[in-house]
């Protein structure tokens, strides 16, 4: 069982990995599909977010016109 610290460290992790995901391309990803099942730790620790088939790459374009 993990520890309570090892609970944190991944929650923080995961969530820096949505912040990447939403924020580290021009077009945001939306993963729309976010569960524990979804999550793997590897042997190393390195956490892993899986199953996109119901992403959503979003397209911004925001045009103003005054």
């Amino acid at each position: 069982p993990l520890t309570l610290f090892q609970k944190m460290i991944l929650a923080r992790d995961t969530a820096r990995g949505l912040a990447w995901l939403h924020c580290g391309f021009d077009s945001p990803i939306i993963h729309r599909d976010l569960a524990c099942k979804n999550i793997f730790i590897t042997k190393q620790g390195e956490l892993h977010i899986s199953l996109f088939s119901l992403s959503l790459s979003l397209s911004l374009s925001l045009s103003l016109s005054l």
